[in-house]
């Protein structure tokens, strides 16, 4: 490990430092709004990354088909490499009072191995499966792709072979930073699952709780009643804390494990 790593790993384990530029993290995203510059940007560059969020509704357990989740299973059940980062250091920095902060990102490939171990460790299968249960358990909508701004933010060289598998609060994940890209960028980028669909039903009362819960600010109310725009990258939570079950959640694709796993296959190699 460098001693640029160990000094960034210092940092990130001192929360009143690490704050300040967790928050800075978002200033480049800004260039999201220009059409040449989020282009160019690593981090928003349509080659270097492919992220998608796996919801976790229950209303999902009610089709016959396997639930998102089992995604990361197979994807750690294949790796012989797993790194898992101490804490979470979205939560860590903003210090977040809803949720756990000691289930941190889960790392896969070769490159994870590059990871600070002052603030991460490596760990076998059956305990990745065991941290990804516990996330779910907690709530947390888990996120997995390659993700270029992980080889920037651990100095790492993208070598294309770091799987990112993060679980997301809503109020605290650096995802939310998408936001500031167009619908047609973040489609290639930051795709919903395939076949994903999410309907607003008769029964929403237009209170607004899945606005003020969407981490992309997707939706708004229209005529009394929640309307999803293009933005929404389908990570569920919606239907989650919707308060009269209005929000309804459903794949209708029978192959989308498949297509997920053959998308971000083609953009790094985690074994």
């Amino acid at each position: 490990m460098s001693l640029k790593q160990s000094f960034v790993a210092w940092v990130m384990q001192h929360k009143s430092l690490f704050r300040p530029g967790h928050r800075a993290i978002e200033w480049p995203f800004f260039l999201g709004h220009i059409p040449l510059l989020r282009d160019i940007h690593p981090w928003m560059d349509r080659r270097k990354s492919t992220i998608t969020y796996l919801p976790i509704n229950e209303t999902l357990r009610s089709q016959s088909i396997p639930m998102p989740a089992e995604v990361i299973a197979a994807y750690i059940e294949q790796s012989p490499y797993h790194v898992i980062m101490n804490r979470c250091l979205c939560r860590t920095a903003r210090d977040c009072q809803d949720h756990p902060l000691n289930i941190g990102c889960l790392f896969m490939g070769e490159s994870a191995l590059q990871m600070p171990p002052q603030i991460s460790r490596r760990v076998d299968a059956p305990e990745a499966l065991r941290h990804l249960e516990k996330a779910l358990d907690a709530g947390l909508v888990p996120l997995v792709g390659k993700v270029r701004f992980d080889n920037f933010a651990f100095l790492i060289p993208d070598e294309k072979k770091l799987l990112s598998v993060c679980f997301c609060c809503p109020c605290c994940c650096m995802m939310a930073y998408y936001r500031h890209l167009p619908p047609d960028q973040l489609d290639t980028i930051f795709p919903r699952l395939e076949g994903l669909t999410i309907e607003v039903t008769d029964d929403c009362q237009g209170c607004g709780t899945c606005a003020q819960n969407c981490f992309v600010k997707a939706i708004t109310m229209e005529n009394g009643k929640a309307v999803h725009s293009a933005a929404c990258r389908g990570c569920g939570r919606c239907a989650r804390f919707c308060p009269n079950q209005a929000v309804r959640i459903t794949l209708t694709n029978p192959d989308y494990q498949e297509d997920v796993l053959r998308r971000i296959n083609d953009r790094v190699d985690f074994k």
